[in-house]
């Protein structure tokens, strides 16, 4: 007996040293071992025993697109059943901050030396700064496009070896050629015989440490 208290006692300090909320749902469904950071996110002092259809009862639970997520889709539950959630992605309104948060959710049945489902492991991650720095960025993204692609004065984007990375339409206009083709092409194909020399040796005076900025005259 005392052997498994300090099992359980040791159990009991992994789970609370995990930065993530973690979770041990038994076979019936119930919560058995919650570490500290779970129960700070749901506001509760202890989740042994309670269901974890309980649990969600009152929580606003959604799918990445928005729709509702039904309570028996929770994946300790799945888990139970035999299916290992890898990275799944959910909208939960937790009472610890009150508002909408991106959680990242990996839940994967225990077996015991049989092989016989004895209970889930889950492991919850909060993501929702990570969501929030790739719509920034995504959104930055796109003004840069709607820019670049709207701009009225030609603009090339051309990668160290010369070749284009991306042009414009008013580029693409300038030229006569379509981005199709240009994006096939380097520069020095476009440029005139006589200036080549001179404009790649210009070129490569760009590459670290050299000159910051060209500009050429054609």
């Amino acid at each position: 007996i005392e052997a498994l208290q300090q099992e359980k006692e040791w159990l009991s300090l992994v789970l609370n040293s995990i930065t993530d909320e973690a979770y041990f749902t038994d076979l019936g469904g119930q919560y058995h071992l919650v570490n500290t950071v779970a129960l700070n996110e749901f506001k509760r002092s202890a989740m042994h025993g309670m269901p974890v259809l309980e649990a969600i009862k009152y929580l606003v639970v959604l799918r990445p697109d928005g729709t509702p997520r039904p309570a028996a889709e929770a994946p300790p539950l799945r888990a139970l059943a035999g299916e290992t959630i890898r990275d799944e992605e959910q909208i939960v309104l937790t009472p610890r901050t009150g508002e909408l948060r991106y959680r990242q959710v990996n839940s994967s049945p225990v077996c015991d030396a049989q092989g016989n489902i004895i209970g889930s492991v889950s492991v919850v991650r909060d993501i929702t700064e990570r969501k929030r720095f790739e719509a920034a960025i995504q959104a930055s993204e796109a003004r840069f496009r709607a820019m670049f692609d709207d701009a009225s004065r030609p603009i090339s984007l051309t990668l160290p070896n010369g070749r284009f990375a991306k042009v414009n339409r008013a580029y693409c206009d300038m030229l006569g050629y379509s981005e199709a083709e240009l994006l096939a092409t380097d520069f020095l194909s476009l440029t005139h015989p006589d200036d080549v020399e001179a404009n790649h040796a210009a070129w490569r005076r760009l590459k670290p440490p050299g000159i910051p900025s060209l500009r050429l005259v054609k």
